[in-house]
């Protein structure tokens, strides 16, 4: 069955117990209404779109995690400074030591 015979079939039925309840109600016979037919489906439909409320979500890329950061041992840093220590006393030998500044001596003339 195509859903407009169905949907006639229906209408059809809800007129047949309207007409039942008002022989039984006492009241005023509903006239029978000529069924509109329904607009043949084109593809294209109102409203929200089916499963649009329960789709996934979509997928991310998983998260990269970082590595631990790494701590130097006590041995590492003892010979890193050894080393700093080494360039620091090669740099002090190769560098002329800085000439003292004489102390300059007011002339007694210039004193009084």
């Amino acid at each position: 069955m195509n859903t407009n015979e169905i949907l006639e079939a229906i209408d059809q039925e809800i007129l047949k117990l309207q007409q039942a309840h008002a022989l039984l109600a006492d009241a005023p016979v509903i006239q029978a209404v000529k069924p509109v037919a329904a607009k043949p489906a084109t593809g294209k439909r109102r409203g929200r779109p089916k499963g649009s409320v329960n789709k996934k979500a979509e997928t991310v890329a998983p998260v990269v995690v970082k590595p631990a950061k790494r701590t130097m041992s006590a041995e590492g840093k003892a010979r890193i400074a050894a080393a700093q220590k080494a360039r620091w006393a090669a740099q002090k030998k190769t560098s002329k030591p800085a000439k003292a500044a004489a102390k300059r001596s007011l002339q007694r003339s210039a004193r009084k």
